[in-house]
């Protein structure tokens, strides 16, 4: 059976990063799906921020027919004399065949038998494809999705062309009213008329000409290694970070690896804080020479046909910005003490139940001194560090870079002439920070980090704030548990605000309910409780009315008038049931019926 290449590509607004492998993961294993059954080879996945595509290759160009026998009764029951019998005729009825359609085949035990012949598969691979194709796109996980003009489709983000193609053909097929096509459109920016494409070659070659390049294992080499020859011709190296490569190779279609300088008074700054800066703000990259930060930075740019000098002017503009804040924010918090920044924290709630963080600050300084001794530490460095283990939370610094928690901290108590060893552990009781981050390396860091966790577990447990598992976003993680609003996650200004808060637990009642406060007591479940003199109270095991459903009842029926109650009271509509747990109430508003005149209306 002949064999040729299937392309499927879904081209679409920029997608987030986070967006882009697990999209590419599900429209990969969804393409191979709807192929169970068809030979083919070995797939590939191609991807920018506006397309994802998967190729496969030598996809047969159908199902194979595969024939399935349902045995029957013997051959010398089913037939006599040379015709068939009534237990052939009810077992070509049973399995929806024809007698004509019965065959004779050799048996499990050797014998001769009459079975029923089934064909499945023979579905060709374009009409399999169709069928599916639009289930398939429209499927795709995503971990938000949106609408987007008149349609009811949802996706990442909006998409306007699906290309389908096999053997060099296009699958007729529509996605979410979108036609298939098999021409491919190329970088925003690129003039060039749309280019047909039969397979990974040509559609690798069609993009490469309108400047994208679609593989993304070589958009991330073009970008190392254009960064490692930008860096050279300025006389630094870069200092690379795989993860930042990640993200950039995830942003751009056309790598154009670029440099800008700052202001080498912005140098003094923590060093830190200027590439935590580059990072996070900017997604550019650092520079080193001798070891040392420079004001060189490297940046990628997403335009094949723009100003080299005037993108890198524009970066460099944006991220002094940053900086020059950041230099204020350091210069006016190293005016007041760390300790005296940690006052405010008298006011920023740590978890309702739990106290404020100057609390669990205390608490940790305490436990550090009391665990010190088991883990080789100085007990007067441990609580030294204990207790101003959460003081920088309140520094212009954090607040504006919450991603420097801990490390302030440190710069500050060296500012303030601390022991080193007690900067530190500011810096190391948050580590680790994440599942691949290293644990503290000095051991009072590792007391002051052990001691918050535990004071972060035994609280939460203690007011009933129990992880419930590895989904919960309250729940276990890396390096301790974690609990509803813990700043270690959450950053100072979420933790400040109360953000991460989870709501009280509800409290559990009989027979499975669960409410949130404990049950009111109610009228006529005690002695006095009476609905109305002279009537007998309501049984405990009634719920009945409450009281003020019985009052906006009678007050309804003074604007009204008075009428005639019905039989039953006013309850007589309802069921037997409702009526007896409401006997009360209809007693009472039948006695005010029968005591007021009736009036009519004019």
């Amino acid at each position: 059976m002949s064999s040729a290449d299937l392309l499927i590509e879904v081209r679409c607004e920029e997608l987030p990063v986070s967006m882009i492998g697990p999209a590419l993961d599900g429209l990969e294993s969804g393409l191979l799906a709807l192929l169970k059954g068809v030979e083919h080879g070995a797939a590939r996945a191609f991807s920018t921020p506006r397309r994802l595509c998967v190729v496969v290759e030598g996809v047969a160009g159908a199902r194979p027919v595969e024939d399935r026998y349902v045995h029957g009764p013997n051959l010398s029951v089913a037939k006599k004399d040379g015709a068939w019998t009534g237990a052939a005729l009810g077992f070509a009825k049973k399995n929806g065949v024809g007698v004509e359609a019965l065959v004779e085949i050799d048996g499990p035990k050797g014998d001769r038998v009459i079975a029923a012949r089934f064909s499945a598969g023979g579905e060709t691979t374009p009409a399999l494809i169709a069928g599916g194709l639009e289930a398939l796109i429209l499927g795709l996980p995503f971990k938000k999705s949106m609408r987007w003009g008149s349609g009811a489709a949802r996706w990442g983000r909006p998409f306007h062309q699906v290309i389908a193609v096999y053997g060099g053909a296009r699958i007729d097929a529509t996605v979410a009213g979108i036609p298939t096509t098999d021409a491919v459109i190329g970088h925003r920016l690129s003039t060039l008329a749309p280019g047909p494409v039969a397979n990974a070659e040509t559609y690798l070659a069609a993009l490469r000409d309108r400047h994208v390049l679609a593989d993304r294992a070589e958009r991330r080499a073009v970008i190392r290694e254009g960064l490692a020859a930008v860096a050279a011709g300025r006389g630094v190296e870069v200092a690379l970070n795989e993860a930042l490569i990640d993200e950039v190779t995830d942003l751009v279609e056309w790598p154009v690896p670029l440099a800008a300088t700052f202001a080498e008074e912005l140098l003094h700054l923590p060093p830190r804080l200027l590439v935590e800066s580059m990072r996070v703000n900017q997604r550019v990259f650092p520079t080193l020479r001798d070891g040392q930060l420079t004001n060189v930075i490297l940046t990628v740019s997403n335009n094949p046909f723009g100003d080299a000098a005037l993108i890198a002017e524009g970066n460099k503009r944006v991220l002094a910005a940053r900086f020059y804040d950041a230099q204020f924010f350091y210069a006016e918090d190293r005016k007041t003490p760390l300790a005296q920044h940690g006052e405010g924290l008298v006011k920023m709630r740590w978890v309702k139940g739990l106290g404020t963080m100057a609390d669990k600050q205390e608490r940790i300084g305490t436990l550090a001194q009391s665990l010190a001794s088991l883990l080789g530490a100085d007990p007067l460095v441990a609580f030294q560090a204990g207790s101003l283990a959460k003081a920088d939370l309140l520094t212009l610094m954090v607040g504006e870079f919450p991603e420097l928690q801990g490390h302030m901290g440190r710069l500050y108590a060296q500012n303030d002439g601390l022991d080193a060893k007690v900067a530190l552990a500011i810096e190391e009781h948050y580590l680790p920070r994440f599942a691949a981050d290293g644990p503290p390396t000095s051991a009072a860091g590792q007391t002051v980090g052990l001691a918050d966790r535990l004071d972060t577990l035994a609280g939460c447990f203690g007011i009933g704030l129990v992880p419930k598992g590895s989904a919960d976003p309250q729940g276990p993680a890396p390096g301790g548990e974690r609990c509803a609003g813990d700043p270690l996650r959450l950053g100072p200004r979420r933790a400040a605000h109360g953000l991460g808060r989870r709501r009280p637990r509800r409290l559990r009642g009989p027979r499975g309910q669960r409410r949130r406060h404990p049950p009111r007591p109610r009228r006529g479940d005690g002695p006095g409780d009476a609905v109305h003199p002279g009537a007998p109270a309501r049984p405990a095991q009634g719920r009945g009315l409450r009281h003020g459903a019985r009052r906006r009842r009678a007050q309804r029926g003074r604007r009204r008038g008075a009428r005639p109650a019905r039989p039953g009271g006013r309850l007589g509509h309802l069921g037997p049931l409702r009526r007896l747990r409401g006997a009360g109430a209809a007693r009472e508003a039948r006695a005010e019926h029968l005591q007021r005149p009736r009036q009519r209306r004019v």
